[in-house]
Order: structure tokens, then sequence, then C-alpha cells
């Protein structure tokens, strides 16, 4: 990408001037610096990251079960019936699954469209959840805050700042950093 607005603007540079090598070689050069983002795409119905395994990219995962045990250094986008993370995603989780649980460490955000999400580890951003149901487990922590729509939302685990929740019924028990806002049927405290 930086490449091509690099020689469009060398192109659009030339109209009228003389060519200034000393510029193409600095595009060509901060081009080549770039770190490159990488994709690494599994399809099948069992997928698995074992405890030995760290994957240095983006994973996009897409299956009837996925199990992430080991540690995934970039974001992980997961497509499933069942998501389980016990291991360490060092970016954000992106899951659309039927069942989600998350009892290891995502140091990003959690988005999550799920019939139900279960969270028993630790969150380092926000969680923005859509599910049916979403529970935040008495072990979990969350550094930023959690958006949620959902039916049923329990929340027995710690928040560093605020709670949205958009809800038919929801149990807060959990310690909130900040403020609690509620929309929807009842709210048991």
């Amino acid at each position: 990408m930086l490449s091509l607005l690099g020689g469009s603007a060398l192109l659009l540079g030339r109209r009228g001037r003389q060519s200034k090598p000393g510029l193409s070689l600095l595009i060509a050069l901060v081009a080549l610096s770039l770190p490159s983002f990488g994709l690494e795409r599994r399809h099948q119905d069992f997928i698995i990251v074992p405890a030995s395994e760290t994957v240095d990219d983006t994973l996009l995962a897409a299956g009837k079960t996925v199990r992430v045990e080991g540690v995934i250094n970039g974001d992980l986008l997961v497509f499933g019936q069942n998501v389980e993370v016990s291991g360490t995603v060092k970016g954000d989780l992106v899951s659309f699954a039927k069942r989600a649980v998350v009892s290891g460490s995502v140091e990003g955000h959690i988005f999550s469209c799920a019939q139900s999400l279960d969270l028993d580890g630790q969150v380092g951003q926000s969680i923005y959840g859509w599910a049916q149901s979403l529970r935040v487990g008495n072990r979990s922590r969350v550094g930023n805050g959690i958006v949620v729509g959902s039916g049923d939302f329990i929340l027995e685990g710690e928040v560093k700042r605020s709670v949205t929740i958009f809800s038919s019924v929801a149990d807060v028990s959990g310690n909130i950093g900040r403020e609690l806002t509620m929309a929807g049927g009842s709210l048991t405290l």
C-alpha cells in the first residue's frame, strides 16, 4: 500500500521536473523496513493450538471446535461452534460462536457474538459482547470495561472501569471500578 502511494507520488512529482533518485531510494527503504502483517488460516472440524505451540501471526480459525492452549502473538479471529481459549492471545479475540469459553488471557479486547460467552480468565482491555448468555466468573478480571447486549448477564469478577448492560436479566455481584449502566429487565446487585 505504501509502495503504491509512494510510486504515485513519484509519478505525480515528475510532471515538469527532473527525477529525484534520492526520494525514490528513501521511499523504497521505508517500504521495505515496515513490518509485514501475516495471517495464518486454519480450517477443519477440530482445530487445536497446543500448549507447546506459539503462533506468531494473526490466526483465522474456522471449525466446529477451536481450542487454543498455546500462545497467539497477534489477534485471534474465530468462527466455530465451540471456542475454548485456555492459553494466551496477545492481541484481540474476535469470535462468532455458539459457545465461547475464555479461561486463559486475552491481552487486547474481546469482541464476541455468541449464544454463550463464559469468561473465567483475564482480559487486558474491554469486552464487547452480544450473547444470549454472558458470564464473567469470580476469578475473572477485565482491565477496562464491558459493553454487553444479552438475555442473561452475570458479573462475579472484577471490572476496572465501567459496565454497560442491555439485558433482560442481570446479576452483578462482582466489583466495578467506575459506573454501572443498565437498560432492560431486572437487575440484581
